[in-house]
């Protein structure tokens, strides 16, 4: 009885240790707050993708996706290799990138991973990946919005294939300036015009 039980729990530690990525990718920026952004509709925003591996993890490739919280309000417009980005041998080139569904719906429809070009392992460090530019529809509702990674993994040398962690960047849509002064000029026209002479 007690192997039996001793077995489970090996077992049931195994379970958790598979499940428990050893690695992160983190959606930030330079301005502001790193995990979000306010920006009007019609603009865009520039977001980098991070990788870290933890300890004992190495990658020879990753893959994720994009996914948002509500359809059509981003697309994704622009992604620019970081020179310190060790998995160059992309797994969909841009133009790939943008004809094959780049509206997030909630997901884009290419894998914006890579591979290293030698198929070597990378060891545990940080890896800035990509610069990412997503268009914000022009009708897109105020609120805040999530951008999140999706279909994450990375592979090693060993054909391993591993979950990676995300990080939530948030995305609060406010109206354009512009649009707060076309207001108040109206509505300060509509007061003069309503003074008794």
């Amino acid at each position: 009885m007690r192997r039996v039980l001793g077995l489970l729990g090996v077992a049931v530690l195994a379970a958790l240790a598979s499940t428990s990525p050893g690695a992160i990718i983190a959606l930030t920026d330079t301005t502001g707050d790193p995990a979000s952004v306010s920006a009007a509709p019609g603009t865009s925003i520039t977001i980098d993708a991070v990788l870290t591996l933890d300890a004992g993890q190495d990658a020879s490739g990753i893959g994720f996706l994009l996914h948002s919280s509500q359809n059509n309000i981003f697309t994704i417009t622009g992604r620019t290799v970081d020179g310190a980005n060790p998995f160059t041998d992309l797994s969909s080139t841009n133009a790939v990138v943008f004809a094959n569904t780049p509206q997030l719906n909630p997901t884009n429809g290419a894998d914006l991973g890579g591979s290293t070009p030698d198929a070597l392992n990378q060891p545990a460090a940080t890896y800035p990946l990509y610069t990412l530019t997503l268009a914000i529809a022009a009708n897109a509702p105020q609120g805040t919005y999530h951008i999140t990674v999706a279909n994450a993994v990375y592979t090693n040398e060993a054909f391993d294939t591993v979950d990676i962690g995300t990080t939530t960047y948030d995305v609060t849509v406010v109206p354009e300036p512009v649009s707060f002064g076309m207001v108040s000029v109206v509505l300060g026209g509509l007061l003069l015009r309503r003074r008794p002479a």
